[in-house]
C-alpha cells in the first residue's frame, strides 16, 4: 500500500518481492492521472506477474483511465455505483457573482452570517490557500489549511484535527482534501470555481453525506462564468444565484 512514486522506489531498491503478487488495486485513478503518476503506475504494472486480478477505483472514468484499463486488463467489467439521491436533493447549491478581488471578503461575510459547525473552503492553488489563511489569522475561527506543499506529517495532523472537530474551517486544495470523509460538514464554499465538472462533484460531495443535508456555495468571478454554464449543462440543474 503506497503512492506510486514510493512504491516504485521500493521496487527499484529491491525491498519488495513481487513474484507472488496476485492483486493490483489502483485507487483514485482519475486523480493519479492528473498528478502525472501514469508513467510510474505503468512501470509498476510491467514488473508484476501477469496472472493477477486488477481492480481500478475512480469517482470518474476519463478517457486516459479507460485506456489504461483496456491496455492492462483482460475483458474488464465496469461497475457503476449509483448515488443514493441526486446532488440537488441533498445539497442546496447556489452561487454569488463577485469580482475576483472581493472573494476573500465575501467568504468571511458568509461565514459570520451562516456560522457553520463544520466548513470546507476549496481553492485552486496553494497560493490562494495561503492568502485566505493570512486573512483567517485575524479572526476567531478555529481553522487550518491543507495543500500539497505541506509536509506529510503536517497534512495528516490537519486532517485528524478536522475529523475530530478541533478545526472548524478547513481551507484546502482539491488533491489535499481527497482523503477527508467527515459526515457532518454542513457547508462547502468554492472560493475558486474548479476547472472541470468532476472536481465540482468531488468538492460538494464533502457535504450532504449519509443522511445529512448540506449547502454548497460557489464564488464566481467574471472570468469563471464559462465554467458555470458548462457545469449546469453537465448537472442538468441550474444553480440558484444569490445576491
Amino acid at each position: 500500500v503506497g503512492t506510486p512514486g514510493r512504491t516504485f522506489d521500493h521496487i527499484e531498491k529491491g525491498n519488495i518481492n513481487l513474484t507472488e503478487i496476485r492483486w493490483l488495486i489502483i485507487d483514485e485513478a482519475d486523480k493519479m492521472l492528473d498528478l502525472g503518476f501514469i508513467d510510474q503506475i505503468e512501470a509498476i504494472i510491467n514488473r508484476l506477474p501477469t496472472d493477477r486480478i486488477t481492480l481500478v477505483f475512480s469517482a470518474t472514468l476519463p478517457q486516459p483511465v479507460q485506456t489504461l484499463c483496456k491496455q492492462y486488463m483482460r475483458t474488464p467489467l465496469q461497475i457503476h455505483v449509483a448515488a443514493t439521491a441526486p446532488l440537488y436533493e441533498k445539497i442546496q447549491q447556489s452561487y454569488y457573482a463577485v469580482p475576483e478581488n472581493q472573494k476573500i471578503g465575501l467568504v468571511l461575510d458568509l461565514l459570520y452570517a451562516m456560522r457553520p459547525e463544520r466548513c470546507m473552503l476549496f481553492c485552486n492553488t496553494r497560493e490562494r490557500v495561503d492568502a485566505l489563511a493570512a486573512e483567517f489569522q485575524q479572526t476567531n475561527w478555529r481553522w487550518s489549511s491543507l495543500h500539497g506543499g505541506m509536509e506529510q506529517r503536517s497534512r495528516l495532523q490537519t486532517m485528524q484535527d478536522f475529523k475530530r472537530g478541533r478545526v472548524q474551517i478547513l481551507i484546502a486544495t482539491d488533491v489535499a482534501a481527497r482523503g477527508i470523509h467527515v459526515d457532518d460538514v454542513s457547508l462547502v464554499v468554492n472560493v475558486d470555481m474548479p476547472f472541470d465538472n468532476e472536481s465540482y462533484i468531488h468538492r460538494i460531495g464533502r457535504t450532504g453525506r449519509q443522511e445529512n443535508s448540506g449547502m454548497a456555495i460557489s464564488l464566481i468571478a467574471p472570468a469563471e462564468r464559462i465554467y458555470l454554464s458548462g457545469l449546469e449543462t453537465y448537472l442538468q440543474y441550474r444553480l440558484r444565484r444569490q445576491e
